[in-house]
């Protein structure tokens, strides 16, 4: 057998050896603890092993997601065509999941999406879990957190009026398995169940609506002028002050914010600054995901109007806002806006 020899450099310690090459194959090292050490070091670094029960659960995620915008904009009779997008989403989602657990239909071509990292299936694997910290993507982490805000602040409303849950149910019309799970967190109710639910527990429907839009996915900004923006805002702090047991202001109060700053963003007269809305909605026991993105669309809405010395830190008085007024309307029930589907 002919042997063909040569001077070369191990690939792990990076000494020159002479290599003696008698088949197809060259070698890399110089001896076999390097060869050893080699293979643990490909071992340290190759990627997690991907739990495929994360990805399917994040998923399902988004199907609930879409299906809710779908829900939402058959009621309020949106155009054709936005009814369409998110079916047309329905199903490519449906097909990922049918290739997730391996059960593409013969003759489709449809397969994971190319985002989906071993990262990311973590994260949505996480989040199928509450209670547990949702990292990376920001709009699945809000709705996730604000639903359960909105049961929270349902469940801190049914026991201040005292009412049972089968009396609750009989009260809203609705199945008390059914009202029992919406208390739970475990299915998001339309709003017209969450509007009918508040009302007869004696609550403000209008200060869960920015919950319940949240965790449906609904783009805030959608036909909102910028004050009534930051009237959503408001309901979305009462709203999750609502779920943390109304608490005193000097409770949730303290440097930075002093009680008397959260008495005015509570009672609709200042806008925090975000970092001020952060803390706020931390000391409340909500996560800032929630808060995040409306925060945004209000602060691009002062932007564009006052310039960018339009919103000073520490926050800003609702008498400052631009438009119709010095105080923003009331939030109602009554508005309807597209599914963000991500």
């Amino acid at each position: 057998m002919n042997a063909r020899r040569g001077i070369t450099t191990c690939a792990a310690c990076g000494r020159r050896f002479a290599r003696r090459d008698t088949g197809d194959r060259k070698r890399r090292y110089c001896d076999p603890g390097c060869r050893r050490r080699a293979r643990t070091a490909r071992e340290r670094e190759a990627p997690p092993a991907v739990d495929p029960r994360g990805l399917e659960a994040g998923i399902v995620a988004i199907l609930r997601r879409v299906a809710c915008a779908l829900e939402e904009a058959e009621r309020t009779c949106e155009p054709l065509r936005v009814r369409l997008a998110y079916a047309d989403r329905l199903s490519g989602e449906t097909q990922r999941y049918r290739a997730a657990v391996g059960e593409v239909r013969p003759g489709t071509t449809v397969g994971l999406r190319p985002e989906w990292s071993a990262q990311l299936a973590a994260r949505l694997g996480a989040r199928a879990h509450p209670g547990e910290d949702a990292r990376g993507d920001a709009d699945l982490s809000a709705s996730q957190h604000a639903g359960e805000r909105l049961a929270t602040a349902l469940r801190e409303l049914r026991r201040t009026a005292g009412v049972t849950v089968a009396d609750l149910a009989w009260q809203a019309g609705i199945g008390e398995e059914f009202l029992a799970r919406i208390l739970a967190g475990e299915v998001f109710a339309s709003w017209p169940v969450v509007e009918t639910l508040a009302g007869k527990l004696g609550g403000e429907a209008a200060d869960l609506r920015a919950l319940w839009e949240c965790s449906r996915g609904v783009d805030h900004g959608i036909r909102r002028e910028l004050p009534d923006l930051a009237a959503l805002l408001t309901a979305m702090v009462r709203g999750l002050w609502l779920a943390a047991g109304r608490p005193a202001p000097d409770r949730i109060g303290g440097e930075p914010l002093r009680p008397g700053t959260v008495e005015r963003v509570l009672a609709g007269e200042l806008i925090l600054d975000r970092a001020g809305a952060e803390l706020l909605v931390e000391r409340l026991g909500a996560h800032p995901d929630v808060i995040r993105r409306l925060w945004k669309q209000v602060h691009y809405g002062v932007l564009i109007r006052l310039g960018d010395a339009g919103f000073p830190a520490g926050g800003l008085p609702f008498a400052a806002l631009p438009g119709p007024g010095s105080r923003p309307a009331r939030v109602t029930g009554t508005h309807t806006g597209d599914g963000d589907v991500g």
